[in-house]
């Protein structure tokens, strides 16, 4: 449990900087707002988890009030 309150921490501490929050949203626009589709079922499975990192990341830099 203390490493994941660890973990937690450190990804809000990252995520709420100016550079963290460019760099969501980056990540937001390349790999969550682009279509996950794609007719070759591998190249679909990749583009979900790339969607599904990003979307991690949001989670865990949100704080308990969020």
């Amino acid at each position: 449990v203390n490493e994941l309150v660890r973990r937690k921490k450190t990804f809000v501490s990252a995520l709420r900087s100016p550079e963290g929050k460019a760099m969501l949203q980056i990540l937001q626009d390349d790999f969550q707002r682009a279509s996950q589709f794609d007719s070759d079922p591998l190249k679909m499975a990749y583009k979900t988890g790339q969607s599904d990192l990003v979307q991690y990341l949001i989670d865990m830099g949100k704080t308990k009030d969020e």
